[in-house]
């Protein structure tokens, strides 16, 4: 492949990537000392995030509840069941979808909240239904401060592992 083609296809695929810059050359360590900036330095236990392009395919789900937000009828809250075994970053694709999907499809809808659950087999022909990731579809201001208002305002999606981060909230004893 020549050296114009893989240019072409490296800036085709950064535009694919919406816009996410790709690295098309490396620097020895003598051209990167000449630089003046300063270097980061993080307290130890500062916690450590992964970056990376989301290959992880979802999986076919099905969502088997949801409950308007007692206090506030903007929000809602529901349960997604995975309808085969996969991995944490697919579970995590197939949450932010959902999460997604349903933000973008109500819309007066200022912020929702899932879990998603997966058959985790005890017994041959048995097993329990287990929370596996958590996640929120959120304004900036967040799941509290989330008000009609806020609607309007750029929503993200953040998803939390159940064992790590304890019990889902709103989840049901």
């Amino acid at each position: 492949m020549s050296d114009s083609l893989r240019f072409v296809t490296a800036v085709l695929a950064a535009a694919a990537l919406g816009g996410v810059a790709a690295c098309v050359g490396e620097r020895s360590d003598d051209e990167a000392a000449g630089d003046d900036v300063p270097a980061v330095e993080f307290p130890e236990d500062y916690p450590k995030g992964r970056a990376g392009v989301d290959t992880a395919a979802p999986v076919d789900y099905q969502v088997f509840d949801s409950v308007v937000h007692e206090e506030d009828p903007r929000k809602v809250e529901f349960r997604v069941l995975a309808l085969s075994s996969a991995n944490r970053s697919s579970l995590s694709k197939t949450l932010r979808l959902v999460l997604d999907s349903i933000g973008r499809a109500d819309s007066a809808l200022v912020a929702a909240r899932g879990v998603i659950y997966v058959y985790d087999p005890t017994a041959p022909r048995r097993g329990n239904v287990v929370p596996r990731l958590w996640g929120v579809w959120v304004p900036g201001v967040g799941w509290d401060s989330a008000t009609a208002e806020s609607r309007e305002e750029p929503h993200v999606v953040y998803t939390y592992d159940v064992p790590s981060q304890g019990t889902p909230p709103g989840e049901r004893e």
